[in-house]
């Protein structure tokens, strides 16, 4: 299943829409992509283009972590904001 960055809901719908679709999976994967974590996520300074920012995703996929978290779900991920 692939999850749309969904970030126009509000905070308390995105966090129940994520949780219902990990109702229907067994793991997750997340493969990353070519923007970076947005350094204020983890008080970071950024130093390089804006571009390579995506808000969308990030406040689709950081509720999505949490709920992995909350129901201890196989999960992996690869190159999320490696050059942040």
């Amino acid at each position: 299943m692939l999850f749309p960055a969904v970030a126009d809901l509000g905070q308390a719908d995105l966090e129940e829409v994520v949780s219902s679709w990990l109702d229907m999976v067994d793991g997750v994967l997340l493969t990353g992509g070519t923007a970076n974590i947005d350094p204020a996520h983890y008080q970071g300074e950024f130093e390089e283009d804006l571009d390579l920012l995506d808000p969308k995703r990030d406040a689709t996929v950081f509720p999505l972590i949490r709920q992995v978290l909350k129901k201890k779900f196989l999960f992996w991920e690869f190159a999320e904001g490696c050059k942040s």
